[in-house]
C-alpha cells in the first residue's frame, strides 16, 4: 500500500501528561521477548504472513522501530500522522513535494539557512516553485503578499538568529480564510513548549537532530499533520522518495525523547539565568532572549507557548574578531554548529549556518557579524555564568 497507517495517538486514559507520553506512547513491551525497550529492528525486509494485509514489508516503506518513534512524536504534537525522515532537510524537501510548478510560497525571512537555500535556489530550478521571503513578525503584511498562485505560508517561531516571534494563531486564521497551507518549523521549542497544530497550523516539522534526540548523536527529521488530504500525500512521497531514517537512529531518538521535558526544563532554566547575566554585561551590546521582558515578542510568546526555549543570541561590542575570540575561548561552551544538545554550544551565525542563506535573504534579514548564538545545555548554570564572566572580562 502507498499509505501505511500507524496508531498515532495514545488512547490510554491515564496517558495525559507530556512526560508520560514521552516515555510510553508507541512503546508497548515487545510481544516476543517482553523487553520494555523498543528493539532495534535492523531488517530490510520482513516475512509476509498475511499477503492480503501485511503489517511490515520493506524497510523503505515501514519499520517497527520507526513506527514506534512516529507514534511517539505524534502523541507529543497532538498529530494524527507523523513521518520520520533521515534529516531535517529531508523533512523540508518532503514537504516541498506537495507543491507544483508555478506555485507560490511565502516564507519568513529568518528561516534555517539550508531551508532558505533550497527554497531560493533548488526549488525554482528543479520544481518550478516560487518562494517569496518576507518579515512575517507583522502578520498584517501577509495580505499584500498573497497572489492567486499562493499555496502556503512557511515560518519558524522563534526564528534564528534573531529570535523573532510570529503570531501563529493569527497567521493560521489568515491562512484558513485564504485556503493556504500553514507550515511551521517547531524545532527550537519542541512539542514540550509549543504545539502549532493546536493553534491551526496544517503541517509541523522538526529537525529531530536537535532537542528531540538531544545528545548530538543522530541526524533525523519529522513531518506531522492532522490534515486528512495532506497526510496520505506525505506518506506516499516518503515511500517513493525514500528519505527514511535508520532503525538505529530511531532507537536513539526514542531514548532521547524520554528525557525531553527534563532536559528542556534544565536548559531553559539555565538560559534565563545566563540571559539575565549577559543582558547587563558592559561588553554585550544587546542580548536577544524571548524570556527577557525587554524582548519585543515576550508577551506574545507567553500566550502561545509554555516556555521560552534555550537559545540566546548576543551582539558583542567591537569587531567580528571579538565574537570569534569569545567562541573559541569559552570553556564548557563548544564552538560548533547545530543546537539542542546536552552540551552548551556557541557559534557565529554569519560564519556558519547563515552562510547557506541566499544573498536576497541576507539583505532582508540584516545579518550582523557581531552576533553570537548560544545553545544553552543542561550543565550547572553557575558554572556556565562563571566561565562567561571570566572570558568576557
Amino acid at each position: 500500500r502507498c499509505v501505511q497507517e500507524t496508531a498515532m495517538q495514545a488512547t490510554d486514559e491515564y496517558m495525559t501528561g507530556f512526560t508520560t507520553k514521552a516515555v510510553h506512547a508507541g512503546q508497548e513491551p515487545d510481544s516476543d521477548t517482553h523487553s520494555i525497550t523498543t528493539p532495534i529492528y535492523m531488517s530490510s525486509t520482513f516475512q509476509i504472513v498475511d499477503p492480503a494485509n501485511p503489517k511490515y514489508v520493506y524497510g523503505r516503506v515501514n519499520n517497527p522501530t520507526r513506527a514506534a518513534l512516529e507514534a511517539n512524536i505524534a502523541a507529543l504534537e497532538g498529530a494524527k500522522q507523523c513521518v520520520c525522515t533521515a534529516s531535517g532537510m529531508a523533512a523540508c524537501c518532503l514537504i516541498m513535494h506537495l507543491f507544483r510548478p508555478k506555485d507560490h510560497i511565502i516564507a519568513s525571512v529568518d528561516i534555517y539557512g539550508g531551508t532558505a537555500n533550497y527554497m531560493m535556489d533548488m526549488a525554482p530550478k528543479t520544481q518550478g516553485i516560487n518562494v517569496e521571503i518576507a518579515d512575517l513578525s507583522d502578520e498584517s503584511k501577509l495580505e499584500k503578499l498573497v497572489k492567486p498562485e499562493t499555496k502556503a505560508v512557511w515560518l519558524e517561531s522563534p526564528t534564528s538568529p534573531l529570535l523573532k516571534i510570529h503570531n501563529i494563531p493569527a497567521i493560521a486564521k489568515f491562512c484558513k480564510e485564504k485556503k493556504l497551507i500553514l507550515i511551521v518549523d517547531n524545532t527550537f521549542l519542541t512539542p514540550y513548549l509549543q504545539n502549532p497544530l493546536s493553534m491551526g497550523a496544517d503541517i509541523v516539522f522538526h529537525s529531530c537532530t536537535k532537542y528531540l534526540g538531544g545528545h548530538a548523536d543522530l541526524v533525523m527529521g519529522a513531518v506531522l499533520t492532522n490534515n486528512e488530504q495532506l497526510a496520505p500525500q506525505i506518506r506516499k512521497f516518503s515511500i517513493l522518495l525514500g528519505p527514511c531514517p535508520s532503525p538505529m537512529d530511531c532507537f536513539l531518538a526514542l531514548r532521547g525523547i524520554k528525557t525531553l521535558a527534563l532536559r528542556m526544563d534544565q536548559a531553559q532554566k539555565n538560559a534565563i539565568e545566563i540571559a539575565t547575566f549577559l543582558s547587563t554585561h558592559p561588553k554585550i551590546e544587546q542580548c536577544f532572549y524571548p524570556g527577557l521582558p525587554t524582548h519585543p515578542g515576550h508577551e506574545l510568546m507567553k500566550t502561545q507557548s509554555r516556555g521560552f526555549g534555550a537559545l540566546i543570541v548576543i551582539r558583542v561590542k567591537g569587531p567580528l574578531e571579538n565574537g570569534k575570540k569569545l567562541c573559541d575561548s569559552l570553556r564548557l561552551f563548544t564552538h560548533a554548529v547545530s543546537l539542542g544538545s546536552t552540551e552548551s554550544i556557541v557559534n557565529i551565525p554569519t560564519m556558519n549556518a547563515y552562510k547557506e542563506k541566499p544573498f536576497e535573504i541576507k539583505q532582508k534579514a540584516e545579518p550582523d557579524d557581531n552576533l553570537v548564538r548560544i545553545s544553552v545545555g543542561i550543565e550547572d548554570a553557575q558554572d556556565l555564568i562563571a566561565v562567561s564572566y571570566t572570558h568576557l572580562t
